[in-house]
This record gives structure tokens, C-alpha cells and sequence, in this order.
């Protein structure tokens, strides 16, 4: 298999965000409570959580979920601010680049915050597509954004880097290689659960593994 792009997610795989997840939680409690559904977002991931509501809401939903978004905009955009490439992140899409492999980021975070790092870090370079989810119609792991990225790149043969089971689930449903990277150890067994066809302990080693892809 020739490797013809790479789909990247964003935080913790090629940036080190330091998000206030304990305030933003707090904060979407009150974007929930106002609506009456039981749910808790300390222990139901945001696809999830938005899933639920849009069942629950019918007409109603559109308007949650620009609040949710509000919310998660907010800590997004200060996260952004202050973050920085992952340790090899930046010599990897370098390399990436050289062997003329095409590159993608499809992450769950608001583009106000790409814009922002690409201010401050120069991300864009690096990437033939952005998408983020005020692009898609759907977050991961919907498979949509990673459909929507190898259509536009005109790729068959692509792999998804991520360091979330989302990123696993999301390359599972689109049909492409999964490598999951673990940001934090504690997070670690939750990644392997997710079953990702290969797991580095690093970002330069996503040169081994299309190395070893196109021998195959």
C-alpha cells in the first residue's frame, strides 16, 4: 500500500494544548441545565452529549449547539493562544512534505483557534486541508471529515494520526488505517481499547510505519 496522505487530528498529536477542562465543564452544566436534559459533561464526551440532544430537542437542538460551541470556542481560542508543536511534530510534517505525501488536519476544535496558531505557529504550511468543526457537519468520530479530506485531496490510500478512540473510531467507519499516538500515559489503556491498527510513543515514528506501509 502506497501511503498517499496523512490525515492529522490536532491536540495532542501535533499541539500541546493546556485547555481549563474543569471551567469549561462548568460552564456547558449551565448550557445544559437550561434546556432540561439529564446529562453530565464530566462524564459524556461532546459528540456524545451533542448526539443525545439532537434526539432530545428536535427544533430546539441548533440553538444548544451553538451554545455548546460558545463555550467550547471560548477555552479553545485561550488554549490556542499559548500552545505549542508537539515535541517532533514540526521535523515530521517537514519530512512529510519531502516525500511529496499529501497532509490533512481534521480536528474537532474551532477554526478561530486554527487561525490562531497559525499566527503564532505557521501550521498552514504544513497542510494541503484544514478542516475543523465549524466545516463539518459532524464531529468525530463521524467519518465525515475524513471523507471529506481524501475527496478533496483525490486520495484512496490515506491514514488517520490521532491520540483519541474518536480519531480510531472515525478512521474504523471511513475505512482508512488508524495510528494512535497516547498524549498522556493515563489515557494510554483507553487508546489501546479503541484498537488502532498500529500505536507509536512518539510522532516521528509515523515515519517507520509508512515506511513499513509501503513495502507491503
Amino acid at each position: 500500500m502506497k501511503v498517499e496522505a496523512v490525515i492529522f487530528d490536532l491536540d495532542g498529536t501535533i499541539i500541546e494544548y493546556k485547555i481549563d477542562v474543569a471551567s469549561g465543564k462548568r460552564d456547558l452544566r449551565r448550557v445544559i441545565a437550561k434546556t432540561g436534559l439529564n446529562m453530565d459533561p464530566t462524564k459524556v464526551p461532546i459528540f456524545e452529549l451533542l448526539e443525545k440532544a439532537k434526539e432530545m430537542l428536535g427544533d430546539g437542538f441548533e440553538g444548544f449547539k451553538k451554545e455548546v460551541y460558545r463555550v467550547l470556542d471560548k477555552y479553545e481560542v485561550k488554549a490556542a493562544r499559548e500552545a505549542n508543536f508537539v515535541r517532533g511534530a514540526r521535523e515530521t510534517l517537514r519530512w512529510l512534505r519531502k516525500r511529496e505525501i499529501k497532509l490533512a488536519l481534521v480536528t474537532n476544535n474551532c477554526l478561530n483557534a486554527i487561525k490562531i496558531l497559525n499566527e503564532r505557529l505557521g501550521i498552514e504550511e504544513f497542510f494541503d486541508l484544514l478542516l475543523t468543526r465549524d466545516d463539518i457537519e459532524e464531529m468525530k468520530p463521524s467519518p465525515k471529515g475524513i471523507k471529506l479530506a481524501m475527496e478533496a485531496m483525490g486520495v484512496k490510500n490515506a491514514i488517520m494520526v490521532g491520540d483519541s478512540p474518536v480519531d480510531i473510531l472515525a478512521s474504523k467507519r471511513a475505512g482508512i488505517i488508524s495510528v494512535g499516538i497516547p498524549a498522556v500515559e493515563r489515557l494510554k489503556e483507553r487508546l489501546i481499547l479503541s484498537g488502532p491498527d498500529f500505536l507509536i510513543g512518539e510522532i516521528q515514528l509515523i515515519k517507520d510505519v509508512i515506511e513499513l506501509l509501503d513495502r507491503e
